[in-house]
């Protein structure tokens, strides 16, 4: 797919032949869709480098690159869960360090809700879910942070009372997104 449609117009825009070297920030920077994002997954493929690379623009000062960068490698990891397993734990870093972009955040936990959780990382990883829940972060963030509580719930129902507490809490001023994801993880109103 490295020769795919958007990638060689961005290539001939810039007056480059098909043989030269992709640049995922021009690309990142110049893609403003699903398309595009799944055509930069598509570039990276299995390709661990190209991940690495991918993943270092989440931590870009500028904030719509950052977002775009991590909904690619969402993307990726759909793709290639493999992927993320030397990663993982940076992914939490990030999601630890709480100064990233609400887009970064909302990937980020987008990529958790369908990869596997490390053991070693089911704590740090309920922790942060359990934050952004109660947080003030956009319904998308908490939607997720609610998908990767019910999966660890499966193995530490000892959360739930917790999580119910937090859907209960907030469920009065709830947006329909919000309500909607609380039913589905969990039944009513967290109940």
């Amino acid at each position: 797919m490295e020769g795919g449609g958007w990638i060689e117009m961005l290539r001939m825009k810039r007056n480059e032949g098909a043989g030269t070297e992709f640049s995922l920030e021009l690309a990142l920077r110049e893609g403003k869709g699903k398309a595009e994002s799944l055509e930069i997954a598509g570039w990276v493929g299995q390709n661990a480098r190209r991940f690495v690379e991918l993943l270092g623009y989440l931590s870009a000062d500028d904030s719509v690159l950052a977002t775009r960068a991590s909904w690619a490698a969402g993307a990726c990891v759909e793709r290639s869960p493999e992927l993320l397993a030397p990663h993982y734990k940076t992914l939490l870093g990030f999601l630890e360090g709480g100064r990233i972009p609400h887009g970064v955040m909302r990937n980020t936990f987008r990529i958790f809700q369908g990869a596997p959780i490390p053991v070693d990382c089911e704590g740090r990883v309920m922790a942060v879910a359990m934050a952004a829940l109660g947080g003030a972060v956009p319904v998308a963030v908490k939607a997720y942070a609610m998908t990767v509580l019910r999966r660890l719930a499966e193995n530490y129902p000892e959360i739930l009372l917790e999580v119910r507490e937090l859907i209960r809490e907030q469920w009065h001023d709830a947006s329909p997104a919000f309500r909607a994801r609380a039913r589905m993880e969990f039944g009513g109103r967290g109940e």
